[in-house]
């Protein structure tokens, strides 16, 4: 099927490109992984948002 050969050329294409950091396409991009240190800052901005909106409360 021709549809399936160009699929798999296209992701040889994009795969190439990520390699050679030429993609500029955000269709390409693959989305970073949320590793241990990405939800260590998540939680940290969490609890910030948190201490504020309960210092803002208890000043009114």
């Amino acid at each position: 099927m021709p549809e399936e050969s160009t699929a798999n050329i296209d992701a040889q294409n994009r795969h190439i490109a990520q390699e050679a950091q030429t993609d500029t396409d955000l269709e390409t991009v693959v989305p970073p992984t949320w590793r241990t240190s990405s939800r260590w800052r998540f939680g940290a901005a969490a609890v910030g948002v948190l201490i504020i909106i309960l210092a803002l409360a208890q000043a009114f």
